[in-house]
C-alpha cells in the first residue's frame, strides 16, 4: 500500500483505475493506493447466483405482465414508506428487487417446501392461504402494508 500525496485543490482519489485502487484517508490531500485483487468467489456465492438466475427467470418469462404492473405501482408505495430503523437508508424501488424480497420472505415462512432454485409457479400458487396477488402477499405479511396494497389485484399467473 502506497500513500499518494495529492495537489492543494484535491481532497482525495478513489476508485479503480488500472490494476490499482484508491482508497480516501481521513487526512485531506491524501490517498492511499493498493494493489486490484478480485475477491475468491465462495460457494455462498455460487448459490446466490444461481438463485437470482432462477428468479430473475421466472420474472421475465412465467410472471403476468398485470402483476408487473401492480408491482411497479407497489414498489414505487414500498419505496416512500418510512424507515425508522434505518434513517438515512433507503428502501428499494425496483419491482423486481420487491418481488426478490417477496420470494425470500415465502421461502422463509415455508422453508420445508420451496426451494429458490428451483421453484415453480405451481408450488407457488400451491402456497396455502394462497398468494397470488400483492393484496394477498401483504395480508399475509409477506409483504409490508402500503396505502393502496389491497388494490393490487391482478394474479402472477
Amino acid at each position: 500500500m502506497a500513500k499518494i500525496f495529492l495537489a492543494p485543490t484535491v481532497s482525495h482519489i478513489s476508485g479503480k483505475v488500472g490494476e490499482g485502487v484508491y482508497m480516501i484517508s481521513a487526512k485531506g490531500g491524501m490517498s492511499y493506493l493498493r494493489n486490484y485483487s478480485y475477491p475468491t468467489l465462495t460457494a455462498n456465492n455460487h448459490e446466490k447466483g444461481a438463485i437470482m438466475d432462477h428468479l430473475s427467470y421466472l420474472w421475465n418469462s412465467e410472471i403476468n405482465s398485470g402483476y408487473k404492473t401492480d408491482m411497479k405501482a407497489y414498489a414505487i408505495e414500498y419505496h416512500a414508506l418510512a424507515n425508522y430503523g434505518k434513517p438515512r437508508s433507503d428502501r428499494a424501488y425496483s419491482a423486481f428487487a420487491v418481488f426478490v424480497m417477496l420470494l425470500f420472505a415465502i421461502k422463509k415462512a415455508h422453508s420445508a417446501t420451496i426451494d429458490l432454485k428451483t421453484v415453480t409457479m405451481a408450488q407457488l400458487n400451491a402456497i396455502s392461504p394462497p398468494v397470488t396477488n400483492i393484496a394477498d402477499q401483504t395480508t399475509a405479511g409477506l409483504l409490508p402494508i402500503t396505502p393502496n396494497s389491497m388494490e393490487y389485484i391482478a394474479n402472477w399467473d
